[in-house]
């Protein structure tokens, strides 16, 4: 089952996997979840025991420009006790993944070098949680490199 948020503020979706309820609401400060099943209490650090993987992706970005791009580094502030993953995927559906290695609970900037192998006009930069571990993203900055071609060459 696939649930789905809509944060009214910022318009943001949020797609919830393997979601077995068909309702959720927050009753006296806590959040509930229904199903056929009864009635839960949606709290703790792990689903029934089970670390929870947590991501976040962009769309597609161009850098406002139709050249062919490189992602050089990207820089991600943010708050986590553990490990974290950055996701490279250009417009061909490549996908290059940068493991990191942290563990600081205070807010601060993670510095992710990317190889400069892959090359597109588009780009999605993902953020996923390791091993189940919470983090807080306040900010991505990504330094892409420019190509002068505006087409990929075989």
């Amino acid at each position: 089952m696939v649930g789905w948020g809509l944060n009214l503020k910022t318009g943001a979706l949020t797609e919830y996997s393997n979601y077995p309820f068909n309702s959720i609401c927050q009753f006296n400060g806590r959040y509930l979840g229904a199903s056929s099943s009864g009635l839960f209490k949606l709290t703790g650090d792990t689903d029934n025991g089970t670390e929870i993987p947590a991501h976040i992706k962009t769309g597609k970005l161009d850098f406002g420009t139709s050249q062919l791009k490189r992602i050089k580094d990207v820089y991600v502030a943010l708050q986590t006790l553990g490990d974290w993953q950055v996701a490279i995927v250009t417009d061909e559906n490549i996908k290059r993944t940068y493991a990191t290695v942290d563990g600081e609970i205070v807010p601060h900037t993670g510095r992710v070098n990317c190889a400069k192998g892959s090359k597109g006009r588009y780009h999605s930069i993902g953020v996923a949680n390791v091993a189940g571990a919470d983090f807080e993203i306040d900010n991505i900055e990504i330094n892409a490199d420019v190509l002068s071609r505006r087409i990929k060459t075989r």
